[in-house]
């Protein structure tokens, strides 16, 4: 629920309306062996009514490439969780622990974009997956939250589970072979409500 989470003052009173209603909560990951090396990425999406919990469930995958970053991979969990999203109309709320994809998310993008998708300084080092994720939050409301990695955070750490292993080559078929493996991580109530 989100209101296990450390909350900004700027977000609160509208998250708290989020809450109240239908809506997305969405754990990502990234990992990677070496860096660069063999990447991983993981997320756990949750859809609740008000504070009913009506379906979760795990996904991960690997970099076709074993010469991948752990900030990219942390961009395509965060990608892949928001085109994942089938209502589209529901607002969804993305838990991270990567600040610069966070930062990136709320803060600079606007910037990035009126430069032509440049930093202040030069070159913006992952162009293509910032414009990605840009244009798969369009027509979306998307609200991001940071939570530090490793802090006890249920749904960052199964993200991260699921991140590590995809990283070792553990998901090869993604949600099919999470679902063979950890079937306690999906989780259907629709029919109670």
């Amino acid at each position: 629920m989100i209101q296990n989470y450390s909350i900004p003052d700027i977000l609160r009173e509208r998250l708290a309306t989020v809450a109240a209603g239908r809506h997305y909560l969405i754990a990502t990951d990234g990992a990677c062996k070496g860096n660069p090396g063999c990447g991983g990425w993981g997320l756990v999406k949750q859809l609740w009514e008000g504070d009913h919990l009506l379906r979760q469930a795990a996904n991960a995958g690997s970099s076709p490439e074993c010469s991948t970053t752990n900030v990219r991979m942390e961009m395509t969990a965060a990608l892949r969780a928001i085109e994942g999203i089938a209502e589209t109309d529901t607002p969804a709320i993305i838990v991270t622990d990567n600040m610069m994809l966070c930062n990136g998310m709320t803060k600079w993008l606007a910037g990035w974009k009126a430069r032509g998708w440049r930093r202040p300084d030069g070159a913006l080092k992952n162009d293509g997956l910032w414009k990605a994720l840009d244009a798969a939050c369009e027509g979306k409301t998307i609200y991001w939250l940071w939570v530090k990695g490793h802090s006890g955070d249920p749904l960052n750490e199964l993200a991260d589970t699921l991140a590590d292993h995809a990283a070792l080559g553990k998901y090869p078929k993604g949600q099919a072979s999470i679902k063979a493996t950890n079937p306690e991580w999906f989780k259907d109530h629709t029919d109670q409500h």
